[in-house]
C-alpha cells in the first residue's frame, strides 16, 4: 500500500479536531443545556467533565492497546465510539442519559488520540516530522478556541443538541478515510506481547480519583461528601495508587508506561509544558463562556466571536513553529 502522508494526516487532524472542539464547544452551549434540561451547575459540571474524567483516566490504556493490536484498528474503533455516543448525545432529553454519552465521548476520544500520534511518527520521515506535528498541533488548537465561536453560532441558530450532531458526519467520513489513507502501521513482537492488567487498574482508578477530585471539590468545600468519605480521603487514596502505580511498573515486564522515558530531560520538559498550557487553556475557556454570557450578557454567537483572536493568532504561528523545529 502506498501512502500519501499528507492524506493521512488530514484523516488525523480531523478526528483530533472533533474530539479537542468537544472539550470547549459544549462550555458555550452549557446555559442552553441547563435552561432545556433543568440542570443545575453541579449536573451542568458533569456534562463537561465526565467527557474529561474518561478521557483523561484512559488515554494511558489505550495508548498501550494500540501497541498490541494496531493504531490504525484502534484509531477507527475510537473514532466509531465517539461517533455514536455524538448522535446519543444530541437524542438526550435527560441530564443522565446525557453525562453517560460524553462520558462514552471520552472512551472513544482516548482511543484515538494516542494512536493519532504514532501514526504521525510512523508515517512521516524524521526530517518532516516538525511540521506534521506542528500541523497537528494547529489543528487541535483551533479546535480548542474556536469552539465557543463555532458553538455560538450553532448553539444560536440549531440548538445545543447540533454541536453534537457536528460530529456524525464527519466521523463517519473520517472511518472510511482512515481505512483508505491511514496505513495499518504494527510493530513486529519478538515475544508475545501481554497487557499490564495491574498496571491499567491502578492507573486507571488513581487518574479518575484525581479527576473526581478536582470537579467534586469546590462543591463539597473540599471536605466531606457522605460521612467519612471526603475529598481529601479521595485524594490520599488516590496518591497511594498512583504511587502504587508507579512502584509496580518500575518491575512489570512490560509496563503500561516505561519510567525510563522519563530519565530523557528533554521528553520530562516537554510533559511538564504541555501539562502547564493544557491546564490553563481549558480551564480558561469555561470561565470565559460563563463570564461572557452570564456576567457580560453577550449572546452566545457574540461570546464566541470575541474568542477569535486566540484562533487567528494559533493557526497562523503553529505551523511555522512546526517548521523551525525541523530546522
Amino acid at each position: 500500500m502506498k501512502v500519501n502522508p499528507w492524506r493521512a494526516l488530514v484523516v488525523l487532524c480531523v478526528a483530533n479536531f472533533l474530539v479537542v472542539l468537544d472539550t470547549s464547544i459544549v462550555n458555550t452551549a452549557a446555559p442552553d443545556i441547563m435552561a432545556s434540561l433543568g440542570a443545575g451547575i453541579d449536573q451542568i459540571l458533569w456534562v463537561l467533565n465526565g467527557y474529561l474524567l474518561a478521557f483523561a483516566a484512559l488515554l494511558i490504556v489505550f495508548g498501550r492497546l494500540g501497541d498490541i493490536v494496531g493504531p490504525r484498528n484502534l484509531f477507527v474503533s475510537g473514532l466509531a465510539v465517539f461517533t455514536a455516543a455524538s448522535i446519543l448525545c444530541g437524542l438526550s432529553t435527560r441530564v443522565g442519559p446525557l453525562v453517560a454519552a460524553r462520558v462514552g465521548q471520552g472512551l472513544g476520544a482516548a482511543m484515538l488520540v494516542p494512536q493519532a500520534l504514532v501514526l504521525i511518527a510512523g508515517i512521516f520521515p524524521p526530517a518532516r516530522r516538525g511540521m506534521a506535528f506542528g500541523m497537528f498541533t494547529a489543528v487541535a488548537g483551533v479546535a480548542a478556541v474556536s469552539g465557543p465561536t463555532l458553538g455560538g453560532l450553532m448553539v444560536t441558530d440549531w440548538g445545543w443538541q447540533s454541536i453534537f450532531f457536528l460530529n456524525a458526519p464527519f466521523g463517519l467520513l473520517g472511518i472510511v478515510f482512515a481505512f483508505r489513507f491511514v496505513p495499518p502501521l504494527r510493530r513486529v513482537p519478538t515475544t508475545k506481547p501481554r497487557f499490564d492488567v495491574v498496571g491499567v487498574l491502578l492507573a486507571s482508578v488513581g487518574l479518575t480519583g484525581v479527576v473526581y477530585g478536582l470537579i467534586e471539590g469546590g462543591r463539597h468545600h473540599w471536605g466531606a461528601i457522605s460521612g467519612l468519605f471526603s475529598i481529601p480521603l479521595v485524594f490520599a487514596a488516590s496518591a497511594l495508587l498512583i504511587l502504587l502505580f508507579v512502584l509496580w511498573e518500575r518491575r512489570a515486564p512490560e509496563p503500561l508506561v516505561p519510567l525510563d522515558l522519563f530519565r530523557d530531560r528533554q521528553y520530562s520538559i516537554a510533559t511538564v509544558i504541555t501539562l502547564v498550557l493544557s491546564f490553563a487553556l481549558y480551564g480558561f475557556l469555561l470561565v470565559f463562556v460563563l463570564d461572557t454570557q452570564t456576567v457580560l450578557g453577550m449572546s452566545p454567537l457574540m461570546s464566541g466571536v470575541s474568542a477569535l483572536p486566540w484562533t487567528l493568532v494559533l493557526s497562523a504561528l503553529a505551523p511555522v513553529a512546526g517548521r523551525l523545529t525541523d530546522r
